[in-house]
């Protein structure tokens, strides 16, 4: 495979069945599937591997430890006592209550779409992974142009989703201060 790849330096055609055999005797290390995984939920507990895949055989001892850290809730009791000394509204509980709303609202729907992005990848690539190993070259082809689109947009959907939840992050930011400023003179009046 190295030779078929140096080849295409010095414009020599690859010899596609010797590709094709490789592929029918190596099969892909399964944890490949998962590395643009961002959330450690997302990953599964145990995979199975050869006993000569390190990489693999660390990760199932890792996973376990990680657990699902990430995905702890607490419950709201557990925040009694973080503001104090201030009087909380009614007027500053219904604007709370608004603005926690629109901010779930954007981020249930970028999340949404993400998850659709991500199962149209999954399915392409789960087709691939079935025609990888045909003689039918056009199968193989539109597979890998249909896993490549999926993927292509995927990728582009979570700069997209990183810009998004940057901007929303920067109006929570602009709203509460406007707060503290707003708090302060109902404190301190003049």
């Amino acid at each position: 495979m190295q030779n078929a790849l140096d080849s295409l330096k010095h414009r020599v055609e690859i010899d596609e069945s010797v590709i094709s055999d490789i592929r029918k005797e190596v099969s892909p290390a399964p944890w490949l599937r998962y590395k643009r995984e961002r959330r450690v939920s997302d990953l599964p507990l145990h995979l199975d591997v050869a006993d000569t895949d390190k990489v693999g055989r660390l990760y199932n001892v890792l996973r376990k430890e990680l657990g699902d850290i990430l995905n702890e809730r607490m419950a709201v009791e557990d925040f009694r006592g973080i503001f104090s000394g201030h009087t909380v509204t009614k007027e500053m509980f219904e604007e709370c209550q608004l603005v926690n709303a629109i901010y779930g609202d954007v981020a249930a729907q970028i999340t949404e779409r993400e998850e659709q992005l991500k199962l149209e990848y999954g399915n392409s690539q789960a087709l691939w992974e079935a025609v990888r190993t045909s003689d039918d070259k056009d199968q193989r082809r539109s597979a890998v142009l249909a896993r490549n689109k999926a993927q292509a947009a995927l990728w582009e959907f979570e700069q997209d989703a990183k810009e998004q939840f940057s901007g929303l992050h920067l109006f929570m930011h602009y709203w509460a201060q406007g707060k503290q400023d707003s708090q302060l003179s109902s404190l301190f009046p003049s």
